[in-house]
């Protein structure tokens, strides 16, 4: 059951009715409204996901170095004065079964401690937007030695 407004009173070409306790404006104004209330929602769904984007999620796991190369010249990393005197190739596993090879730059002074087929611990997070994997860090996992 619906209350019925009589239209009463046509004021000019503005378009404005003015109705029983009601006051309808042209459709234009609804348009920009509609506009506006989108631009605004896809503006703060953008920051929102930011935001969650931004609360890393880090998750350990186990790798194993697949290969090692030596670098013949020593170069120097730019965004640091390290000396670079190996990469290493790491090949380990996300969450969800994903199987990820990341390679990493080592300094020559460790190259000797880390060999191809030594386990890593890592620490990565995955940026589930982009799907993009980034190694925050990792060491060698202790070897024990047996009693032969």
């Amino acid at each position: 059951m619906g209350i019925k407004y009589k239209k009463s009173d046509y004021i000019g070409k503005n378009g404005l009715y003015r109705v029983t306790g009601l006051h309808l404006y042209k459709k234009r104004n609804v348009f920009f409204f509609l506009l506006f209330l989108c631009i605004s929602l896809f503006f703060f769904s953008g920051l929102f996901l930011n935001q969650q984007n931004s609360q890393q999620k880090l998750t350990y796991t186990e790798g194993i170095v697949i290969n090692k190369t030596d670098i013949g010249e020593q170069k120097k990393d730019p965004s640091t004065s390290e000396i670079i005197g190996c990469q290493i190739t790491i090949e380990f596993s996300l969450y969800n079964g994903r199987k990820i090879q990341k390679e990493i730059s080592l300094e020559n002074e460790f190259c000797s401690y880390i060999n191809t087929g030594d386990l890593l611990s890592v620490l990565y997070h995955h940026n589930q937007w982009n799907g993009s994997v980034e190694i925050v860090s990792y060491s060698r996992m202790p070897v024990k030695k047996g009693n032969d």
